[in-house]
C-alpha cells in the first residue's frame, strides 16, 4: 500500500438516489401515494437517466407520471430535501390541473454528473387553485411555454455580469 496506508485514490461514489419504479411507463397523479403518513409532497421518479457534461447546462428530465392534477388544484414541482446536498439542484415548476401530458423535471449540477433511470430528486406538492376568473382554455400535454402566444419571446442580456 502507498505511504500512509490508504490504498490507492478512488473517486467519491456517485450517489445512489433509486426508488423502487412503478411498473408502468407512466402513472396518473391521482394514483401516486405519498410515502408516509407525514409527506407532504408526492415522489417523482425519473423515467430516463441523465448525464449532465457541461457546466450550466440544464436538463428537462421526463418522470414516470403524468396529468393532470386533481381539479381545482395545482401542483409545485419542488426538491426533496435531499437533493441539493447530492449536488442535484431542482428548477421549481409549475403543473396546471388541464396538463395532460408527462410532467417533467428541471435540473441543474455541476457535472460530470448523472442521475440514473429511476432517481428521484423532486417531489409534487399539491395546492388548491385560488386563482379567480380564469378562461376556460382547452390544454393538453404542451408544457414549458406552449400556452404563450406565438409571438412572445425572451431576451437575455448577455453582457451582464453576476454581481
Amino acid at each position: 500500500p502507498p505511504l500512509g496506508g490508504l490504498g490507492p485514490h478512488r473517486p467519491p461514489p456517485t450517489p445512489d438516489l433509486t426508488l423502487t419504479a412503478p411498473a408502468a411507463a407512466t402513472v396518473p397523479v391521482r394514483r401516486l401515494r405519498a410515502a408516509t403518513s407525514g409527506s407532504a409532497g408526492l415522489d417523482l421518479i425519473l423515467q430516463t437517466a441523465t448525464d449532465f457534461q457541461l457546466p450550466g447546462e440544464v436538463h428537462v428530465t421526463p418522470t414516470q407520471v403524468m396529468g393532470p392534477v386533481p381539479p381545482h388544484a395545482v401542483g409545485l414541482i419542488l426538491p426533496r430535501s435531499h437533493a441539493g446536498s447530492k449536488g442535484f439542484f431542482v428548477i421549481p415548476g409549475v403543473v396546471h390541473a388541464n396538463y395532460t401530458g408527462v410532467l417533467k423535471v428541471q435540473v441543474w449540477t455541476n457535472p460530470p454528473q448523472q442521475l440514473p433511470k429511476g432517481s428521484s430528486v423532486a417531489q409534487l406538492i399539491l395546492l388548491p387553485s385560488l386563482v379567480p376568473g380564469a378562461q376556460h382554455k382547452e390544454r393538453s400535454d404542451g408544457g414549458f411555454g406552449s400556452t404563450l402566444p406565438s409571438d412572445s419571446s425572451v431576451n437575455i442580456n448577455t453582457s451582464c455580469k453576476p454581481l
